[in-house]
């Protein structure tokens, strides 16, 4: 995703970053696309979710005046995918596997994917 910048943000110690997705009900909050192997073809998928997701991450960074910092957030999504049993997510019509709001995996998977994003520190300033 494109870089968020704060052009006006005062200095001082910026102890979190906080983000809030939500389709508010008429879209879905996050979707994703991607591939799964599965009975040794690789499966395409498509996650939806209209479940509203806010994360919160300790982040600590001091902004001099003048200054500027860079917060790189990781998302690593293998085990929220892992916890999916996807010889049981429903197959659409065009032979894509759909897993969607309502799906009795969504609760698990929501758990994971709520833990699978971090602060990169690799590159901090």
């Amino acid at each position: 995703p494109p870089t968020t910048d704060f052009a006006d943000a005062p200095s001082g110690v910026y102890s979190k970053v906080s983000f809030h997705m939500d389709g508010h009900l008429i879209q879905e909050s996050y979707e994703l696309h991607g591939h799964v192997p599965l009975a040794s073809v690789n499966e395409t998928f498509a996650l939806k979710d209209s479940e509203a997701m806010s994360q919160s991450l300790e982040c600590n960074r001091t902004l001099v005046p003048g200054g500027s910092s860079t917060v790189d957030v990781r998302l690593d999504l293998a085990a929220a995918l892992q916890s999916i049993d996807w010889t049981k997510v429903h197959m659409d019509d065009n032979g894509r596997l759909e897993l969607d709001t309502t799906d009795s995996q969504m609760a698990a998977f929501r758990d994971k994917f709520g833990r699978s994003f971090s602060i990169d520190d690799s590159g901090a300033d």
